[in-house]
């Protein structure tokens, strides 16, 4: 660059610098204080040009503020209501959770039990309809299978001779809430098995219904037949030794008599034979005692078997 130009450009500077020194200050001490200004159109004090001069809007300010509020605070009480929903869901799922688990072991028991089970209901008339629920022991015990058991009614599966008694005892139940009875049970092929049954009424989805449960008692009733047949051999046994001792003490009793007339040397040897033939009736009769003692008790206790 010709050194004529730089000298010109350096003078131009330095004037123009010059102008800035002087002007700049004092112009910036005329410019107002704008954050100042600011403050007074958006604030909210007594000076606040707003105020002065948008009263509407201050209002319209003033109602957004409290309907801030008031969303602020129906959001705490959402989230108050929303925590307590999700106490109450969770508390809910807990409960659906043991429900859940006490009908699975319910019908585990169910299903499993080594007693037949039926559940039913009578019509107005007190005539059965057909069953509601059998477990698989019920069904498996009488040679049906499950959906054939659901086309059949209590009376079904009894011997004719029981139904009348079926009936008495169903109304027994309506009445007291629960019977145990005996009844015949017949089977697919007609064999008839002897139960005992425990008759209970329950309500379910606002219905009463019956749960019956039958066991089978084909061996209680064989060793009752053996009881019976005991008892009845114990009573020939006892009449039996009841014979022997008349038969043998009476002529005991004439053999002593008529000792008195041998000489008491032979009579002496005698008479202790009638002795020791006593003792052994004696013993006899303690056996007849004993026997009597056991055939008692086992009427007793089979009186309390067949209650």
């Amino acid at each position: 660059m010709p050194s004529g130009i730089l000298v010109w450009q350096q003078t131009q500077e330095n004037r123009i610098s010059g102008i800035l020194n002087r002007f700049m200050p004092e112009h910036f001490e005329k410019v107002p204080d704008w954050k100042h200004q600011r403050q007074k159109i958006i604030g909210l004090g007594e000076s606040s040009v707003r105020k002065n001069y948008f009263p509407e809007l201050q209002e319209r300010l003033i109602e957004l503020e409290n309907v801030n509020q008031a969303l602020q605070d129906r959001t705490r009480d959402l989230e108050s209501l929303n925590a307590e929903l999700l106490a109450e869901v969770q508390e809910r799922r807990s409960v659906e959770e043991a429900l859940r688990e006490s009908e699975e072991r319910f019908r585990a028991v169910f299903e499993n039990a080594n007693d037949a089970i039926y559940v039913y209901d009578f019509n107005p008339d007190m005539f059965p309809v057909p069953f509601l629920n059998v477990n698989r022991r019920a069904y498996k015990l009488l040679g049906y299978t499950y959906d054939e058991m659901l086309c059949l009614t209590p009376w079904d599966i009894l011997a004719e001779s029981c139904w009348n008694k079926y009936r008495e005892q169903a109304i027994e139940v309506y009445k007291n809430g629960h019977a145990m009875y005996d009844v015949i049970h017949v089977t697919r092929t007609g064999e008839e098995i002897p139960m005992e049954v425990s008759s209970h009424l329950f309500t379910f989805r606002g219905r009463k219904l019956l749960l019956s449960i039958a066991r089978d008692i084909s061996d209680r009733k064989k060793n009752e037949q053996k009881m019976r047949e005991a008892i009845d051999q114990i009573d020939m046994n006892m009449g039996t030794l009841a014979t022997l001792n008349d038969k043998i003490r009476n002529p005991l009793t004439i053999i002593d008599i008529l000792t008195e007339e041998i000489e008491p040397q032979r009579r002496e040897q005698i008479y202790e034979q009638v002795l020791a033939i006593d003792k052994i009736i004696d013993e006899l009769d303690k056996g007849w005692i004993e026997s009597e003692k056991v055939r008692n008790f086992l009427r007793r206790h089979h009186d309390l078997y067949e209650s």
